[in-house]
């Protein structure tokens, strides 16, 4: 899962780098910065919004596990 954030960062930064150089009297550099920062941002909350999910699934599951385990003895 890191792997896929950090290829999706960059290739973020990539696209938004290339679309701010080539706008001719468009948005300014620390306009097209603050972009890209809250585009990251936006991605970063959603991936710990799975986490968040996996890790309540893991919990459920762990649960589910030592209910079936004490039920076997």
């Amino acid at each position: 899962m890191n792997k896929r954030l950090i290829f999706i960062l960059i290739f973020l930064l990539c696209v938004f780098s290339v679309c701010s150089f080539s706008k001719a009297g468009g948005e300014t550099a620390g306009e097209a910065n603050e972009d890209i920062s809250n585009t990251v941002q936006g991605i970063l909350n959603e991936e710990r919004k799975n986490l968040e999910m996996l890790q309540m699934q893991l919990q459920a599951i762990d649960e589910s596990s030592e209910l079936s385990e004490s039920l076997n003895k």
